[in-house]
Parts: structure tokens; C-alpha cells; sequence
């Protein structure tokens, strides 16, 4: 299981294993009959349209970042190949001069990448909180609506029938109602390519 799905079911535990504010519905409930239910989460997670969204987008991002970092990397060998080409004409304090250069900018970039990382995995748990509260909402709403005191994850129940899951119907509500969530990281600063 990754970290990202590991986060998101740790999430979701403390928003759904908890009671559920019982309201009075115009109507009686159709269905399910019991005052629990289960709605599997891990589902949820692979089938709900923002879901498949926000992991384009990382997806999307993480290409448009190793497209990035590989471009940098070229620059940096070309110019290590540059310096070791030069080193029979250069004197000794402008090599010096010139590899002080060159391994700043291998730091920066070894920085820079460490830091993509961490705004990409900013963004994308932003946006994944974003989403659990568009899933919280629609769970209260389907628990208001059948009368639910408890919804609890399918997984921690040993055992559940059918009837007892929610699972379709706060899919089919997620979807129904789902709203751009758009991963918006922060521009990092790029490694500038020193003239030969």
C-alpha cells in the first residue's frame, strides 16, 4: 500500500468511525434498514471521479517534474565535461573558481529536487483533504437520510451484510456532485545553465 493511500485511509478512520448526528428525514427511510452501516473506502478511493483526478494531475505533475530535473541534469554533465575539457588550460584558482561553481549547482539541484517532492506531496494531500470533506458531507447527508447513528469503514467490521453498505450510493452521490479539485503547487525557483 503507498504512502498516499496509507494517509488517505488514516483520514478517512477518524472521519468515519465516529457517530453520526441523527436528524429527522421528511420521509422514512427506504433503505439500508439497520442504524449502521459500512461504506468501503478503498473503493471509494480507486472508482470516485475526483479521485481519478487528483491522481492525473499528480501524475501530470510528476512527469512535468522529471522532465524538469533530467533537463538540469543534462546541463550539469555537459558542463562537467566542459571543465574536465578545459583542464589543461586552466590555472589552478580558476578551476577551483569553477568547481566551487559547478558543485553549488549540484547542491541547488539536489535541493531543488527535494523540493519538488515536498510541494508535489503538499499538493496532493491538500487535495485529498479537500475531497474528504466532500466525502464527510456526502456521508452525513446519506446517514441523515436512512437514519444512520453509525457509519463505520467495511474493513474494521468483522462482519457486514449488504444491506448494511452504503459503498453505491455514496459513489453515486460523490459523483454526482463532485467539484474540480485542482492541485496547485507552488513554482519553484530552476537551476540556471552557466555559459561555457
Amino acid at each position: 500500500m503507498t504512502r498516499s493511500r496509507r494517509l488517505f485511509l488514516f483520514l478517512l478512520y477518524d472521519l468515519l468511525f465516529l457517530p453520526v448526528a441523527r436528524a429527522e428525514p421528511a420521509q422514512p427511510p427506504s433503505s439500508p434498514s439497520s442504524s449502521i452501516a459500512v461504506v468501503d473506502i478503498e473503493y471509494i478511493h480507486d472508482h470516485a471521479k475526483e479521485m481519478a483526478s487528483i491522481r492525473e494531475q499528480v501524475e501530470n505533475l510528476r512527469a512535468a517534474y522529471q522532465e524538469e530535473i533530467a533537463t538540469l541534469e543534462r546541463q550539469l554533465r555537459e558542463e562537467r565535461q566542459f571543465l574536465d575539457g578545459d583542464r589543461g588550460t586552466l590555472s589552478s584558482e580558476e578551476r577551483e573558481v569553477r568547481e566551487r561553481t559547478f558543485e553549488s549547482k549540484e547542491e541547488h539541484l539536489r535541493q531543488l529536487v527535494r523540493r519538488l517532492k515536498t510541494q508535489l506531496e503538499r499538493a496532493l494531500e491538500s487535495a485529498k483533504e479537500e475531497f474528504l470533506k466532500h466525502f464527510q458531507s456526502v456521508v452525513s447527508q446519506i446517514a441523515r437520510t436512512h437514519h444512520l447513528s453509525l457509519v463505520v469503514i467495511k474493513s474494521a467490521a468483522p462482519y457486514a451484510s449488504e444491506e448494511c453498505d452504503i459503498t453505491r450510493q455514496v459513489l453515486e452521490r460523490l459523483d454526482a456532485t463532485a467539484q474540480p479539485i485542482t492541485l496547485s503547487p507552488t513554482k519553484e525557483e530552476k537551476v540556471e545553465k552557466s555559459s561555457p
